[in-house]
């Protein structure tokens, strides 16, 4: 796979140039840019499989790209510093990206999901969420992808009604009804959404606190959800989840 990097820093664009090169021997870096102007020149002249994208280049971001590939050809891996907004701007949209400085593991990853997606439109409507994520006002996201073995499934973060761990999977029970089998474990959602409203009552289940219809008392005590289900109370999170809904 042909790749481009776009960073404003020449050390990092060498850096990751150099750990593809070592590391991921099925890419091939065959430019670099230092800028968005630069960047569109080299993707229309080498028409690249990949573009690593810094976020944060001086004077401008890495999203202004987008204004000239509205419906991209190539994968985009962001790269980005550590930024709690951005992160979970990335995670809520399942896109690819990378945290500076670039860990192996990560990006060895990054490139195997890459190599392995053949759908165009799914990726998108990732971007497209991403950026509309990243244009909004505050840190909630209203929507969140869920991506399964057969397809990307975005749903409102409000209808969820409870996460259920699965070994490294999770089912995310929905209002609905419906269940969706998500490639994340339990602790991947729990760092998402306890700022949405969510608590992690038990290891094995994470439920939305407005969801819940009553809480029965007892050594950790259940709690009874909307679509009902019972929940146990691990009692070593009784005064962290009485203290949350402000039960004394």
């Amino acid at each position: 796979m042909k790749a481009i990097i776009v960073d404003d820093e020449a050390k990092a664009r060498q850096n990751l140039q150099n750990l593809i090169e070592q590391y991921t021997p099925s890419v091939k870096v065959i430019g670099s840019a230092s800028g968005i102007k630069e960047a569109v020149n080299e993707i229309n002249n080498h028409h690249p499989d990949i573009v690593f994208l810094d976020i944060e280049m001086q004077g401008e971001s890495g999203f202004d790209l987008f204004e000239h590939f509205p419906s991209p050809d190539f994968h985009v891996i962001f790269v980005t510093a550590h930024d709690e907004y951005a992160i979970k701007a990335f995670k809520y949209s399942a896109s690819d990206y990378l945290l500076k400085p670039v860990d192996i593991d990560e990006l060895e990853h990054a490139v195997e999901v890459v190599s392995q997606s053949s759908d165009s439109q799914k990726q998108k409507d990732q971007l497209q969420f991403l950026l509309t994520n990243f244009k909004g006002v505050d840190s909630n996201f209203h929507k969140i992808v869920l991506p399964t073995l057969e397809s990307l499934q975005f749903v409102e973060v409000t209808s969820i009604v409870r996460c259920e761990s699965n070994d490294n999977y999770t089912y995310v029970h929905l209002d609905s009804g419906k269940s969706i089998l998500v490639s994340k474990n339990i602790k991947h959602f729990e760092e998402l959404l306890e700022t949405q409203g969510f608590f992690r009552l038990h290891r094995s289940h994470l439920v939305n606190l407005n969801c819940i219809s009553e809480y029965f008392r007892g050594e950790g005590g259940y709690v009874s959800l909307k679509d009902g289900s019972s929940i146990p109370v691990a009692r070593r999170k009784k005064a962290a989840f009485l203290e949350r809904i402000q039960v004394s």
